[in-house]
């Protein structure tokens, strides 16, 4: 998910998070990954805000180093 700079600090971001999971829920999920980059430590907090505290994996791709992050939901 990217929020374009000029609309950060909205919490257009925190919504959306919300809606995916209260989504995941409503299909029966039991739990829910992301990944972010591990330098992009706004999202990293959002994330590990809304519950997204156990990591997967810790790797890094053409675009640079990243953590996938697992929610329990």
């Amino acid at each position: 998910m990217i929020v374009k700079e000029e609309h950060r600090n909205l919490g257009i971001g925190g919504i959306i998070i919300d809606y995916l999971i209260d989504y995941a829920k409503q299909l029966g999920y039991q739990e829910i990954a992301l990944g972010v980059d591990t330098d992009n430590l706004n999202a990293k907090h959002l994330y590990e805000k809304k519950g997204f505290i156990n990591v997967l994996f810790i790797g890094e791709d053409e675009y640079g180093e990243y953590v996938k992050l697992l929610m329990k939901i």
